[in-house]
């Protein structure tokens, strides 16, 4: 895991065995602009930790439509779609500028979550926090078109 991880926002309040025991099978990897990170509905197998650039999460549409439903960057996590079934990217990642990551292995950490269920149990807290803020900036996404789509600017919150 590169030096920066360590300090990576997402895994602040860590203990140090448990920051080395990520470290142990992190590794780092670049993204050139405009290349696919992760793809909807392809096999939910990688985690990552971003460390430098930016990140379009979108929803992909028919057509070849999409919409971008959040960006993301440095100190924020991605790949959540692994922790449940079907396992599949909810949603298409590209880079926006050169990204840098440390990308992990879901099989590597299902193997150190078990061997230490308290830093299992401290990423998931962590999960649950970031997937409630995707949560929220996909609704935010969603009342923006249902506004639209209605041509009603005093439409309320739908979710």
């Amino acid at each position: 895991m590169a030096r920066e991880s360590k300090s990576h926002s997402f895994l602040k309040g860590l203990l140090p065995e448990q920051l080395a025991s990520l470290a142990s099978i992190a590794t780092r990897k670049e993204f050139r602009p405009g290349e696919s990170i992760l793809r909807q509905r392809e096999t939910a197998d990688r985690f990552y930790l971003i460390e430098d650039g930016r990140v379009s999460l979108d929803y992909e549409l028919p057509r070849q439509r999409r919409v971008q439903i959040q960006e993301i960057g440095p100190g924020e996590a991605l790949g959540w779609s692994w922790l449940a079934k079907p396992y599949k990217w909810q949603f298409t990642a590209n880079a926006i500028d050169r990204v840098t990551v440390s990308a992990f292995w879901v099989a590597d950490l299902q193997r150190l979550f078990a061997r230490d269920p308290e830093l299992g149990y401290a990423m998931m807290e962590r999960a649950a926090q970031a997937l409630l803020e995707r949560l929220q900036a996909t609704r935010h996404k969603l009342r923006v078109y249902v506004r639209r789509a209605s041509g009603d600017e005093n439409t309320q919150q739908v979710c």
